[in-house]
């Protein structure tokens, strides 16, 4: 979320006028966050444990939390494009925005890139990043936010030992490299994609589609070091844009439309439910495949 008393003008928190306003703030949100995190949690917990559960619904559902980072990407789309959407397209300072996001995430982001770099030898049979060229390229490159595009082949001939993201200790730290990438880009679509969010959104479509339909095509080494880079997932962020555009334009007409809307979430929750076990069932298939891509890290 865009906050307003980290340096935001009153003009750029201020919605476009003769509106009924839809509130800058969606409570909801920090639910759906706390949620998509829990699913992740369940995710790891799973893997490394493989418990039978009910070996039906419920482990399907532990199966597919690893959509729970999927989710976050939604979220962030529409969160950080939903004062665009309140100010009628205008998307102000963009100074002002980037120091906002740099003061919202950097300051936490580092002290735990300084943590998980000391707890390497503790949890991993590796030493320290400050210890070879190719640790300090790795630290460099989760400074920068781009640890997600480093090549691994690059940092282990300068002499790095073990998994480049999170330093094999916190993996997951890729997807803060896809949310910087989003934070740069959005900047530069934000008003387009205000006017013709069809366009846009069809757009990010057709780019995703052929991302993962052209990586596999590279081989296997390749495939497995692009196939989740950003351009996977702009369709994710472009949902998230959407989702805060009907937000803006269906709020003056919450009342008179209530029964519908609730009608039309309830629907895509069963839907979404659905559709997550299902994916699930597939992942449960085969969960030593999923336990493999997390723990070379972990490995001599």
């Amino acid at each position: 979320m865009i906050d307003a008393s980290l340096g935001a003008s009153r003009l750029e928190d201020e919605p476009a006028r003769g509106l009924d306003p839809a509130p800058a703030h969606v409570a909801v949100v920090d639910g759906l966050r706390g949620a998509a995190a829990l699913l992740v949690l369940l995710y790891h917990c799973w893997v490394f444990t493989d418990p039978p559960l009910d070996g039906g619904p419920l482990r399907a559902l532990a199966a597919c939390g690893a959509l729970g980072v999927d989710f976050f990407f939604v979220i962030s789309g529409f969160v950080l494009f939903l004062p665009v959407a309140r100010r009628g397209g205008a998307f102000g300072s963009v100074r002002g925005y980037l120091l906002r996001r740099v003061a919202r995430i950097v300051p936490a982001y580092y002290a735990s890139l300084l943590l998980q770099a000391l707890a390497v030898p503790l949890l991993t049979p590796f030493a320290t990043p400050f210890a070879s060229a190719g640790g300090w390229l790795v630290l460099a490159a989760h400074l920068l936010f781009v640890q997600h595009e480093l090549p691994a082949s690059l940092a282990h001939a300068a002499g790095f030992r073990g998994d480049v993201l999170g330093f094999g200790v916190n993996g997951v730290l890729w997807s803060l490299s896809i949310e910087a990438l989003f934070y740069v880009t959005l900047p530069l679509v934000a008003g387009a994609f205000f006017r013709r969010p069809l366009s846009g959104l069809l757009g990010a479509l057709l780019a995703t589609l052929c991302w993962r339909a052209a990586v596999p095509a590279l081989g296997p080494g390749a495939s497995a070091a692009l196939i989740d880079q950003y351009p996977a997932f702009l369709l994710h962020f472009a949902f998230g844009m959407c989702g805060a555009l009907l937000y803006v334009r269906l709020w003056p007409e919450r009342g008179s439309r209530a029964a519908a809307i609730v009608v039309v979430q309830l629907a895509s929750l069963v839907a979404l439910l659905l559709a997550m076990t299902s994916y699930g069932r597939v992942v449960a298939a085969t969960p030593p495949g999923a336990a493999v891509e997390l723990l070379p890290g972990l490995l001599p």
